[in-house]
């Protein structure tokens, strides 16, 4: 059984196979591919491969270990826009040990991710370097594996603490330049946010300034919620000559988050919401921010503090 090489999308469920379709990786015309309930299939073929791959969609494959392996070069989804991860309790590495990075991120396309219970997952993939604007004769560049996501949403990875599979770091270094909306729930192991990239600026008859840039410079709004450990906003505590967390932010929600106790630097927020029993952030600590200046801005337009222990609700 073979569909014709024309075919733009392929849904496979509950397969019982270990094994996926040796003829998977050949249709190039694909432009969506969803696998779900696949309890037994350990390995997927190499889907990077697809030229014509848009959206994928992965759910319930219970025994999968690795998203991309067996391939022989640098692994880059194209045209990928869309990555839904689901219920893959013992997926654990984007890439498998023998695999070629590159110099490109895996996902340079990437619009829309969203990964949740995948209890082994620890990381995101490693970022590459990738230039975000460009002026004159002037580019900027940082380093990012997801240069194009505007929406991501982290649920129910208990494993997860690293912003980038990188031994030796917790991925601090790393950028979403052009995200608007992120979610994170239930990641009991995240300690903190990432905290960008460093920049030099140059003033005209002045020496050069080394500031942290915003890992998030897009970023409108952020929910998070049932997050035991984090505590830092960054992974670096008040450098001099440091640039605003959250430039662009207007909706902040935390919602039990019991070991942060601040709020960050964000100057357009309109709507914050704090709920938690043990929710440190206290009214004052937040009224302190809604001041001229750094942080909430005295025009806030929505101010919600509830000690409660309800359930959250996503934006």
């Amino acid at each position: 059984l073979k569909p014709h090489d024309g075919l733009k999308v392929l849904r496979i469920h509950s397969c019982g196979s270990s094994t996926s379709p040796t003829w998977m990786n050949t249709l190039n015309g694909m432009v969506k591919l969803e696998l779900d309930g696949c309890r037994k299939l350990e390995k997927l073929p190499a889907l990077w491969q697809l030229p014509a791959l848009q959206i994928l969609r992965l759910e319930g494959l219970e025994s999968l270990h690795c998203l991309c392996s067996g391939g022989t070069t640098p692994v880059t989804f194209p045209k990928l826009k869309v990555l839904s991860l689901h219920n893959m309790p013992k997926f654990e590495a984007w890439l498998d040990t023998d695999e070629v990075q590159g110099e490109e991120p895996i996902f340079p396309k990437g619009e829309v991710m969203g990964i949740s219970d995948c209890g082994s997952l620890t990381a995101l993939p490693k970022a590459a370097s990738v230039i975000t604007e460009s002026s004159g004769r002037v580019d900027t560049k940082c380093r990012s594996a997801f240069p194009a996501l505007r929406e991501m949403t982290l649920c129910r990875l208990n494993m997860f603490d690293r912003w980038e599979a990188v031994e030796g770091t917790l991925g601090e270094a790393v950028m979403f330049p052009l995200l608007e909306k992120l979610s994170i729930n239930d990641c009991d192991s995240l300690t903190a946010l990432p905290k960008g990239s460093l920049l030099v600026k140059q003033s005209s008859g002045r020496a050069e300034t080394v500031c942290r840039r915003s890992a998030f410079p897009a970023l409108v709004k952020l929910h998070l919620s049932d997050l035991s450990a984090l505590e830092r906003w960054d992974a670096v505590d008040g450098t001099l000559g440091e640039e605003v967390t959250f430039p662009l932010l207007e909706y902040l929600g935390i919602f039990d988050c019991p070991k942060l106790t601040d709020l960050p630097e964000a100057p357009k927020l309109s709507e914050l919401r704090l709920r938690g029993d043990g929710q440190q952030i206290s009214l004052q600590a937040a009224s302190r921010k809604r001041v001229p200046g750094p942080g909430i801005p005295e025009e806030a337009k929505d101010f919600a503090l509830q000690q409660t222990n309800r359930t959250h609700t996503s934006f």
